[in-house]
């Protein structure tokens, strides 16, 4: 020991010395145990981790970077990150690390965004990037994390394509659907919705369902919809019935509704399921009509080969004797079976016009001309019976189709018009358009009017109330056909002591080439 040393300053100097030594041992094995622990979250993160310098040198990869890219550590340390980027994008990130670098514009850095990635292998994949900037002493560094997005994309394009898929099944359905929550608010609803009830999706989206019923059904309703919440006790939900509906028009008609209940996002979801019942008979009515021209076309197809040819040779003997008997007397009876072979055969060239239809010859029809036409056709006649003829045309497109044959529609609906009056009326004929490419046209008068039981078979083959030997009962049968040749409907209304509205429907030539007509309330 030294002349002057203090032991006991000596001794504490010895212990401060050594309590220094084994904090730095326990600092360093803390910051040891801290970088053990950084370095194994940087290898086990599940997104890749890439550091770079201000150079885009890469300086440090986790093994996640490795297994997106496909490259090895040692293939991507000590190379620029342009090696994980496709161009264009590769020869533009120099520019926007430089100018970053002077100006602090930020492009990805500090943002993030969904760019995309180049693997070892040259393909390219959809990436989320994110870049913050750190400090390492003076050096400024850039650590970027990677989530490779290609099965999330993949989920995302299968959600969405099955959407799609879902959504054009519910768009192109012909039954209405209708989705309503807990408090029978409307969610959702298919475009067939609109043709069933008359609102456009737009106006009952966030309106009560109660809207598409009549009463006291829409009174009831929410007391079911309770009563099940809290009872379980179910009376349409879980099976179907047959119910009444409220179009906007304020008319009610009958459908089928079977509901369902679902959960969407924990939210309670009944679906209902319309069925016009309306359009259903209308189709059960044209497959009887189609059995019966079908055996009227075999039938036909006889008539005018065994009837037909003898009835000519016996018109041309009757119009012979006709022109050459001197007796009065006999010339009216010759007159008279030239007369009624004539009607033979114009109702065996109806048969067939019914039972062949012939193909429409599509052209520009103005409606308007022919409407006009028929009316002067029958002015004289009509001014006889004491009946006022009134129009009400708008401007409308032309149609496409065959003018002679439409003209002989509306011939026909002005001749029953007429007999509907006998002691004279008002004809009106109006002309507008109807939405959705389509123009209608309807024919009323102020006569008897047609009794209920027997308005739904007016359209039936050689029905008529007219009396016999006055019509053929095939008038507006042949009529329909034609209408229908043309793409269009024909519905009527009518009232006893009231009067008659023939309603057609027919697309113009402006509208999608093939695009079906609408459906007149309550037409065939």
């Amino acid at each position: 020991m030294a002349a002057g040393d203090d032991p006991v300053a000596l001794r504490a100097e010895i212990e401060r010395l050594e309590a220094a030594l084994r904090s730095s041992k326990e600092a360093t094995a803390e910051a040891a145990a801290a970088r053990a622990r950084l370095e194994g979250i940087f290898e086990a993160a599940v997104d890749g981790i890439v550091t770079i310098d201000e150079t885009g040198t890469i300086e440090s990869v986790n093994a996640a970077t490795t297994r997106i890219f496909g490259y090895a550590a040692e293939e991507l340390v000590g190379h620029n990150v342009k090696k994980l980027m496709p161009r264009p994008v590769r020869d533009e990130h120099d520019a926007h690390l430089e100018r970053y670098r002077r100006t602090g514009e930020r492009h990805i850095i500090g943002i993030g965004r969904e760019v995309t990635g180049r693997r070892a292998d040259g393909s390219e994949f959809p990436l989320e990037l994110s870049v913050a900037e750190v400090r390492d002493g003076s050096r400024r560094l850039f650590t970027g994390t990677i989530k490779d997005t290609t099965e999330r994309r993949a989920a995302e394009k299968e959600i969405r394509e099955s959407y799609e898929r879902l959504r054009a099944i519910l768009d192109s359905a012909v039954d209405g659907i209708i989705a309503i929550d807990e408090t029978g608010t409307i969610r959702e609803v298919n475009p067939a919705v609109e043709a069933i009830f008359g609102y456009r999706p737009d106006e009952l989206v966030g309106e009560d369902v109660r809207i598409l019923m009549p009463p006291p059904f829409d009174r009831e309703h929410d007391g079911y919809v309770r009563r099940y919440l809290e009872t379980g006790e179910a009376r349409i939900i879980g099976s179907g019935r047959e119910v009444l509906g409220r179009r906007k028009d304020g008319s009610t008609f009958p459908h089928y509704l079977a509901v369902s209940e679902g959960f969407v996002r924990h939210e309670r979801v009944f679906t209902g399921i319309v069925s016009d019942l309306g359009r259903l008979r209308d189709a059960e009515e044209r497959a009887r009509q189609a059995e019966q021209l079908a055996a009227l076309s075999t039938i036909t197809a006889g008539i005018a080969h065994d009837v037909g040819t003898p009835m000519t040779t016996i018109l041309g003997y009757a119009e012979l004797m006709q022109s050459s008997l001197t007796d009065e007397k006999n010339r009216e009876r010759a007159g008279h079976i030239v007369d009624q072979v004539r009607r033979v055969t114009d109702l065996l060239r109806t048969l067939l016009n019914i039972a062949r239809p012939r193909r429409v010859e599509p052209e520009p029809v103005v409606i308007r001309d022919i409407l006009d036409h028929s009316l002067e056709f029958f002015r004289e006649k009509l001014r006889g019976r004491g009946i006022v003829i009134e129009r009400d045309y708008a401007i409308v497109p032309p149609v496409l189709g065959d003018r002679d044959r439409l003209e002989q529609v509306f011939l026909n609906l002005i001749v029953n018009a007429a007999d509907a009056m006998p002691q004279g009326g008002t004809l009106t004929v109006r002309l507008a358009p109807a939405g959705d490419g389509l123009i209608e046209i309807r024919v009323s008068d102020t006569g008897i009017g047609i009794a209920p039981d027997v308005l739904g078979r007016i359209f039936e083959p050689f029905y008529t109330t007219k009396e016999r030997g006055k019509g053929t009962g095939l008038g507006l049968l042949v009529g329909k056909r034609i209408i229908q040749d043309h793409g269009g409907r024909i519905a009527v209304e009518s009232e006893l002591d009231v009067g008659t509205t023939f309603r057609i429907a027919l697309p113009t030539s402006e509208s999608r080439a093939g695009r079906p007509a609408r459906r007149p309330a309550g037409g065939t």
